[in-house]
């Protein structure tokens, strides 16, 4: 007598990610600039459902030779220049299941007067 097993994975949507920036108010510092960034997941989710994935890190690089990663969905970044210029944002998503999404935004950091 022998048995067949079928094993199915369950169908998983695409991961998708967005980053919203915001520059904070002017600090009086004619060479600096701060800037806020979250990261928006969407789908991910098991089974063709509507929820998104459960994300262990947030993997950011800045545009200026630096990064960071957090846990979270959030993080902050202080730029120094000495003319207005335009950097490129990137986050990189890990999902608890090992798979990986990338959003990219262009920012113009500007010198304040």
């Amino acid at each position: 007598v022998s048995t067949t097993v079928i094993v199915t994975r369950p169908t998983l949507t695409p991961i998708n990610v967005t980053i919203t920036a915001t520059p904070a108010p002017a600090t009086g510092k004619a060479s600096v600039q701060s800037w806020a960034f979250i990261a928006k997941v969407a789908g991910g989710a098991e089974g063709g459902g509507t929820g998104a994935a459960t994300i262990e890190s947030y993997a950011w690089t800045f545009g200026d030779g630096t990064s960071v990663t957090t846990s979270g969905d959030a993080t902050s970044h202080v730029y120094s220049t000495t003319s207005a210029v335009t950097r490129t944002v990137t986050v990189t998503v890990t999902a608890q299941d090992g798979r990986t999404a990338t959003g990219q935004t262009e920012i113009l950091v500007n010198k304040f007067p």
